[in-house]
């Protein structure tokens, strides 16, 4: 047995050098075919486009070598290719930092370069955290109670239930469904203190995958396209797209039936679909598609994730000390978030777009999107940055082991846990990443209390039946 133990260790370490040296050949062949692209499109290539091709590589070369198609890497990589081309049409067509504009030239370049480079670091120190976290051994021991329900549909009807009197709620509140769409223009203005409504609305489509549970596919689907639409009416895309539908599929690929790459394209299509249409629709007020084409319309997708204009914006008042490092402050408002704004007049922000946007437009401003290494990078700087990217890699692992890989049978409530957390655990310092833990894990609890009364309930029902028939 001992002898097998070493031979077993002794192919995973030849398998992890052939991995190693696939990976340097098919970076190489990567920066290889970006560099002819980007010298037959420019003519050049310049530090921009060097740390570009770097970034790019860094990014996708560690999903050559991962199996599921819904592993963690592949999910991250979605939105981060999204940023990353953001950051390409910027230096592409030398456009200006949106939130800067007097950055321009060679000091323009200078903080692209800075912001790419933290992308970079950041992706380097979180793989490195997630591949130690493999070589560390851990003792995993199966609970006796695992987390499971035994009446989902009933659940499933009683959350959807709750959600939609949480959406009807929010129309009555907003004067009726059209002056409800009229505010997804001003959705920070309109919502203001009114958070909650959002997660309650959200529980439509937790009900919704209860009823996967229960084994309703096709009323489940209608019941997710609905909690998509109410959800999607609140203006946020993302709580939409990464809050209803992501969980759904990830669910349905671990307890069900593995996604195939076909199905998951035709997801990744409507997405950029949605998150255009949407876009133009929060900001104009109107629903107009316009004609220009897919490349224009990748771009316009791109530059709603409004990432390269706020890291450059951001490390620019860093470096010239019209900001100054949070020093990790902003970890106590967890303890804040739950304090509903109506009795908190002057709460401060407590969300890391906020808190961001209010730091580069001062107060008058809205959310700008930092990232997981902008936002790493105001609390700590560079130090701060590289620990906890190497800790959250050691965290998405874990989690990723604890509820996906040692599970031989996958328990509903747990991979439900799993399916609304892992998306958004890349920011582990972020108060709306800790907060949507949090609420989860109060969420299955709940549910799974309110699934033991229910067969409580049912047995003293039975119980009663009979005690009646036997007199």
């Amino acid at each position: 047995m001992y002898s097998n133990e070493i031979q077993e260790r002794k192919l995973n370490s030849i398998k992890a050098t052939k991995n190693l040296y696939a990976s340097i050949f098919i970076a190489m062949m990567l920066s290889v075919i970006l560099i002819v692209f980007f010298i037959l499109y420019m003519d050049s290539i310049s530090i921009n486009i060097t740390l570009l091709i770097l970034a790019f590589s860094i990014l996708y070369i560690p999903l050559f070598f991962i199996k599921d198609l819904l592993h963690p890497f592949f999910l991250y990589s979605l939105i981060q290719s999204l940023i990353l081309l953001h950051f390409t049409f910027k230096i592409v067509d030398g456009e200006g930092i949106r939130y800067a504009p007097l950055l321009l030239g060679e000091e323009k370049n200078f903080f692209l370069q800075y912001s790419i480079s933290l992308f970079i670091v950041w992706h380097l120190c979180f793989y490195l955290g997630y591949y130690f976290s493999t070589k560390v051994k851990s003792n995993f021991i199966r609970r006796k109670n695992a987390l499971e329900v035994n009446n989902p549909a009933t659940i499933g009807f009683v959350l959807f239930g709750v959600g939609v009197l949480g959406f009807v709620f929010t129309i009555y509140l907003n004067g009726g469904l059209s002056a409800t769409i009229a505010a997804m223009v001003n959705r920070v203005e309109t919502y203001q203190g009114l958070g909650y409504l959002i997660k309650i609305v959200g529980l439509c489509g937790i009900g919704s995958i209860f009823l996967l549970f229960a084994g309703y596919k096709k009323t489940s689907f209608c019941f997710i396209v609905l909690s998509f639409l109410m959800l999607a009416l609140f203006g946020g895309r993302g709580n939409a797209l990464f809050g209803i539908f992501l969980p759904y599929i990830i669910v349905y690929h671990y307890l069900y039936k593995n996604i195939r790459l076909f199905k998951l394209g035709l997801f990744l299509i409507f997405g950029l679909l949605f998150t255009f249409i949407w876009g133009l629709l929060r900001s104009t007020g109107e629903l107009v598609v316009s004609n220009d084409g897919f490349s224009e319309t990748l771009k316009e997708v791109a530059r709603q994730t409004g990432v390269a204009d706020t890291i450059p914006s951001l490390v620019s008042k860093l470096y010239y000390g019209q900001l100054e490092f949070l020093g990790g402050q902003p970890l106590i408002n967890i303890f804040f978030a739950p304090i509903p704004r109506g009795l908190w007049e002057n709460k401060p922000r407590i969300d890391e777009t906020g808190i961001v946007g209010q730091s580069i437009m001062g107060q008058d401003s809205w959310g700008l999107p930092p990232g997981p290494y902008g936002w790493a990078y105001f609390n700590f700087s560079w130090i701060g940055l590289i620990i906890i990217a190497f800790i959250t890699g050691i965290i998405i692992y874990q989690v990723y082991k604890k509820y996906i890989l040692l599970r031989k049978k996958r328990t509903n409530l747990e991979v439900l846990f799993y399916a609304c957390i892992i998306f958004e655990l890349n920011n582990i310092i972020a108060t709306s990443v800790q907060m949507q833990v949090v609420w989860m894990v109060g969420l299955v609890y709940f549910v799974f209390i309110l699934d033991k009364i229910i067969n409580n309930f049912g047995r003293s029902i039975t119980n009663g039946k009979w005690s009646r028939l036997k007199t």
